[in-house]
Formats: structure tokens, C-alpha cells, sequence
């Protein structure tokens, strides 16, 4: 499933116009780095990610039907480079 939602994400990402830099998918978190367009909100961003991967996965995986959703309400986003993870290095 962490393949098949990273895929989800990026392909989500791309359709937004985005380039993804980096996707790393872990069971409590996901951290997807992109250059996104300049007319494209964080908001709108983080909206078709969680469109894009989340009702697939439902549709796809029973597990994630029943706790009611692929994603949690909180997210983070930046405008630049977070630290302290170690997406797209190494």
C-alpha cells in the first residue's frame, strides 16, 4: 500500500502541474516535496493530494474504508525546504 499511495500522490502532484522532487510515504505521515505553479495555492495543493490518493486508496483498500479516510485533517505546508526530514537525500 505505501507504493501504490506514493504513486497516488505523485500522480496527483503531476496533474496539479506540479514537479514532484521528492515522495516518501510512511504508515503515520507522507512528505511530498514539488515546485508547484505560482497560481496554485498551498490549499489547492494539499486538497488535490489528498483527492487524488485518498479516495483511490478507499476504493482500493478495505482497511482504509473503515477508519473513514487515507489522510488525517492536519498537514503542514512550506515554502521552503523543511530540515528536518530526509526526503531526497542520499
Amino acid at each position: 500500500m505505501r507504493a501504490r499511495c506514493e504513486a497516488l500522490l505523485r500522480a496527483s502532484a503531476e496533474a496539479a502541474g506540479c514537479r514532484v522532487v521528492c515522495c516518501e510515504v510512511w504508515p503515520a505521515e507522507a512528505t511530498v516535496h514539488v515546485e508547484a505553479p505560482p497560481g496554485l495555492s498551498p490549499a489547492e495543493l494539499v486538497r488535490r493530494l489528498r483527492e487524488g490518493a485518498g479516495g483511490p486508496l478507499a476504493a482500493e483498500v478495505e482497511a482504509v474504508r473503515q477508519v473513514g479516510g487515507a489522510f488525517a485533517r492536519r498537514h503542514v505546508v512550506t515554502t521552503a525546504p523543511v530540515a528536518e526530514t530526509a526526503c531526497g537525500e542520499g
